[in-house]
């Protein structure tokens, strides 16, 4: 798996509610985990796409309901 894909999995673990000796047991919040693609998205749009770019990242937030 892509070494960026881990590093948004990692951000979008939440603690479970269950506890063990370690500490909290952690889970991927999914929406979470989709929000954070979505951003990556906008952002790569946005970066590399020049004026378009900027016109592509606004349709994508609407579309999926990021800020």
């Amino acid at each position: 798996m892509n070494e960026r894909i881990q590093e948004l999995m990692k951000q979008a673990m939440e603690p479970s509610g269950l506890e063990s000796l370690g500490g909290p047991y952690m889970e991927l919040n999914p929406e979470k985990f989709a929000e954070l693609i979505v951003q990556e998205c906008i952002h790569t749009v946005e970066s590399h796409g020049g004026m378009g770019g900027a016109v592509a990242g606004d349709k994508i937030r609407k579309q999926f309901g990021v800020k």
